[in-house]
């Protein structure tokens, strides 16, 4: 089991501010992810995001090659409902 601190630095390093256009957009990278990283990460992910201070953010999601299970779609489901405030659609 990762601890915190772990699930800190990968989240960090999964998210990725880019340029398109002159819009800044939100990569949220969580491809080759295990069924047992994607809920914490995809807390720790969004807490980062509202931690940004940014609103209206364009958002991208790669989960290519990754593996869910109940759980982590139902951290994803509860990510989008706490977070729907700051994305643009």
């Amino acid at each position: 089991m990762q601890k915190i601190e772990d699930y800190d630095t990968e989240a960090k390093a999964r998210m990725k501010w880019i340029n398109y256009k002159g819009h800044e957009i939100l990569l949220d990278d969580y491809t080759n992810v295990f069924p047992e990283q994607f809920a914490p990460l995809v807390k720790r992910i969004t807490d980062l995001t509202f931690q940004s201070g940014k609103k209206d953010i364009l958002l991208i999601v790669d989960v290519t090659g990754a593996f869910a299970n109940k759980e982590a779609v139902n951290a994803f489901s509860e990510s989008g409902k706490k977070s729907k405030v700051l994305i643009k659609k």
